[in-house]
């Protein structure tokens, strides 16, 4: 295999591009771009007859730092979320030669800490300070970090987990708690029910598909992951928002000397990773360029993203006020923590929150409602702070 080095200055920019992601997302933007070289901020490219080798495990900590395992120049480059370049990380295992070579094959990130395995010894750094913070001889390939950067799960025939120095804390036929259990029952036809338990919480996803790896954010939502995309779900395991990453895109480079001509380069993605914060990252090379770019959660408030609206809400006078009844949200049992009741003067009027109750009672007797006044009640279901959207109003007089 030949290589080939290509200089072109490192720069930070913003890709003009489709919006290929839901209204959720917005990018993607380049956090990251350089050249092919061999230089500090530079991406280690070997081109071959089939397939070229470059840098394709990228990882994303906790605060937003981007680590991307450069194989090719044997280094793990880490760059801050604002894209500047901060250190680049070497092999402690003296080269040329085995085991330094190929080093780092591929990296795994989670909180502040980076790991890489590569043949007999598993190292783990501190991506804040570049040190090493922990040696493991033969445990072979890593696939998980716990948060706290303390322990390494290994998935072989059954899964294993590891302290930094290589002492076995766990061996077990099951996936750990910790890194979510996933069952996957069958509804009909491309329809499934997906349970993922934590220690602290289960979700329940409807879904038309099956994904490779779930993660859960800092905010307690689900994203099912695929190659080709992300599909975020909310705490109550309702799918919000989509992200398909782009495939058959051309990029335009104006071809030098020839009165304004272009040349139309493909452009590859890699796999989707999914940020604490929500974020989506990949990386995105052509033939003159490699970069790290990234779709930005976006909330909108104007969209609730809680569990289904209750339905069937009728008003009706009480001896003492106005009593409202309605119908649970379909995640009740489930998510919902509660109701709140909602009342204007006027039908579409500005509403106020008037009362809430738990989640097990669909009922509430307003007896602030003054005699002879029409009011106008919604109610909506809350998993925590997490709103549904509100039921139709209905009106009633005391």
């Amino acid at each position: 295999m030949q290589k080939v080095n290509i200089i072109i200055f490192v720069v930070v920019c913003i890709i003009s591009a489709v919006d290929y992601a839901s209204a959720a997302w917005q990018g993607p933007t380049a956090v990251v771009a350089g050249s092919w070289g061999s230089s500090l901020g530079q991406f280690g490219l070997e081109r071959g007859d089939t397939s070229d080798e470059f840098p394709n495990s990228v990882g994303i900590t906790a605060s937003g730092k981007i680590v991307i395992a450069d194989q090719i120049n044997g280094v793990l480059h880490i760059f801050g979320s604002d894209g500047n370049i901060l250190r680049e990380i070497k092999s402690p295992v003296p080269g040329p030669g085995w085991p330094s070579e190929g080093w780092p094959y591929s990296v795994i990130v989670n909180g502040e800490c980076a790991v890489v395995g590569y043949v007999e010894q598993t190292h783990t750094f501190s991506v804040t300070t570049g040190v090493l913070i922990g040696t493991a001889n033969n445990i072979g390939g890593t696939n998980y970090l716990s948060d706290d950067c303390t322990k390494i799960y290994v998935k072989q025939k059954d899964w294993k987990v590891y302290t930094l120095a290589g002492q076995l804390l766990l061996a077990s036929s099951e996936r750990p708690l910790e890194l979510g259990q996933v069952q996957t029952n069958t509804l009909g036809v491309k329809k499934y029910r997906i349970t993922i338990a934590y220690p602290d919480k289960q979700y329940f996803l409807t879904s038309d598909s099956i994904y490779t790896d779930y993660v859960r954010d800092a905010n307690g939502n689900i994203y099912g992951v695929n190659s080709g995309g992300v599909w975020r779900f909310n705490q109550c395991g309702k799918e919000i928002a989509e992200l398909i990453i782009p495939s058959g895109e051309k990029e335009a480079v104006p071809i030098q000397g020839s009165g304004g001509r272009t040349l139309a380069l493909d452009v590859d993605y890699g796999a989707p990773i999914v940020a604490r914060n929500g974020d989506v990252y990949a990386w995105r090379k052509t033939d003159f360029k490699y970069s790290i770019v990234k779709w930005t959660w976006v909330n909108d408030p104007n969209v609730p993203t809680g569990p289904d609206a209750p339905s069937g809400l009728t008003v009706t006078p009480s001896i003492n006020g106005l009593y409202l009844t309605w119908t649970a949200s379909a995640q009740n049992p489930g998510c919902v923590t509660g109701y709140e009741v909602a009342r204007a003067t006027t039908s579409g009027g500005v509403f106020s929150t008037v009362g809430t109750v738990a989640a097990s009672v669909l009922k509430y007797n307003d007896t602030t409602a003054s005699a002879g006044t029409t009011y106008y009640y919604k109610v909506r279901a809350m998993a925590g702070s997490e709103p549904s959207p509100y039921t139709a109003e209905v009106s009633g007089k005391r």
